[in-house]
């Protein structure tokens, strides 16, 4: 039911009608209803009273505002019922008469229950109008709902403005919750809000420490750049299963960037990144990574959205990362391009590249092994300028 029903004591086990009820009238229009009073208003009353001798008679309506005179008179007993519109909002709270009569709340009083929050604001959210639930923590984002109210936050969302860090934390730590500032750095050591939050730091205190975390695409960051560019050296960023269209830099993260099963060849080749329109490459390692930064368990592609020439995975100013267990497939140039440095390529699938499936022109050749090579559209593997 999506009316408030005016039971006459239900607490004290009464559920006849009130004859203010929106129940009154509204059955089933093919039940029987002749054993209800006076002919019974020409429709079956819902609950236990209908079709029985006890059902009760509708108030009348004298204004046809489709709320009953007998209601009205509840809160304005001095005044013609015809006085008050069903638009109006005596309180102010954002609810007019109607939807207060169909709530059951108060249209005299802003807060029916007392629990210091609006009635049209609780409505909004669907929260009790009629019980005191100030306390209740809905979106376990550790604010109660009235502290959400204070806040002016969404309490069924946990992060009202999506800035991947909980509408409690920010309070506690001082920012806004309503306002988008995880780039911001409020203690200015060089971490974002949402690095320290990720990370178990303290925003306001440039002297925390920052702890090692797994960062879950999409869950905590919703691209896996974003997961990157949110990490500190040794964290992982874990991608789940799906198709990302982008394009990734590590930016010399120390870091493994992994699918969520690295073993499983099935899960690795549905981990698909795809480069973003108008990239050079799908995956760049451009700062000088080690072999402590690693890539697996992802399949790196141009899924055909972006007709640019790209690479699928560039390395280049001296980069040496770890690439194992990864599948390279369909991209436009060379499915992995070693400019400079000496990559670690490992238990790769690398075919189906329109160029070359690995090119180097490193002084420095990547290391190569336990790859499978296959159907590349130039050479499969082609180290030219190896010192």
């Amino acid at each position: 039911m999506s009316y408030f029903p005016y039971f006459t004591d239900p607490n004290a086990g009464d559920f006849h009608l009130e004859d203010y009820s929106p129940c009154i009238d509204s059955g089933d229009p093919n039940s029987n209803y002749s054993s209800e009073p006076n002919g019974g208003g020409g429709r079956i009353n819902m609950g236990a009273y209908g079709n029985t001798s006890e059902a009760t008679l509708a108030s009348a309506d004298s204004d046809s505002d489709t709320i009953p005179d007998t209601w009205e008179t509840l809160y304005w007993p001095s005044d013609d019922p015809n006085v008050h519109d069903p638009n109006d909002d005596p309180d102010n709270d954002a609810l007019s008469n109607l939807t207060e009569y169909r709530t059951g709340s108060d249209p005299t009083d802003d807060d029916t229950d007392d629990d210091g929050m609006d009635d049209g604001w609780e409505n909004s959210y669907s929260l009790e109008l009629l019980a005191d639930d100030s306390a209740i923590d809905v979106d376990g984002d550790g604010l109660n709902n009235l502290a959400e109210y204070t806040n002016n936050t969404d309490p069924t969302d946990s992060d009202s403005d999506g800035d991947h860090m909980p509408d409690g934390w920010e309070v506690d730590n001082g920012l806004d919750p309503t306002q988008d500032d995880a780039a911001s750095d409020m203690d200015s050591d060089n971490y974002s809000n949402v690095v320290e939050y990720l990370h178990g730091g303290d925003p306001n205190d440039n002297a925390s420490v920052l702890s090692n975390v797994t960062i879950r695409v999409p869950r905590d960051a919703a691209t896996i750049q974003q997961g990157i560019d949110w990490s500190i050296d040794w964290d992982v960023v874990l991608v789940r299963p799906g198709l990302y269209t982008e394009s990734i830099d590590f930016k010399g993260r120390t870091i493994t960037v992994t699918g969520s099963d690295p073993n499983d060849w099935g899960v690795i080749a549905s981990t698909v990144i795809s480069a973003g329109a108008g990239e050079t490459e799908t995956v760049l390692f451009n700062s000088g990574e080690d072999p402590n930064t690693i890539l697996t368990g992802v399949m790196v592609t141009n899924d055909g959205t972006d007709s640019t020439d790209n690479y699928g995975i560039r390395c280049d100013a001296s980069s040496s990362p770890t690439i194992s267990r990864c599948i390279v497939e369909d991209n436009l140039l060379d499915g992995i391009y070693v400019a400079s440095g000496s990559p670690i390529i490992t238990s790769s699938m690398i075919g189906l590249n329109t160029d070359d499936g690995i090119r180097s022109t490193s002084s420095d050749p990547p290391r190569i092994q336990n790859c499978w090579v296959y159907e590349n559209g130039d050479e499969g593997i082609d180290i030219t300028s190896a010192g």
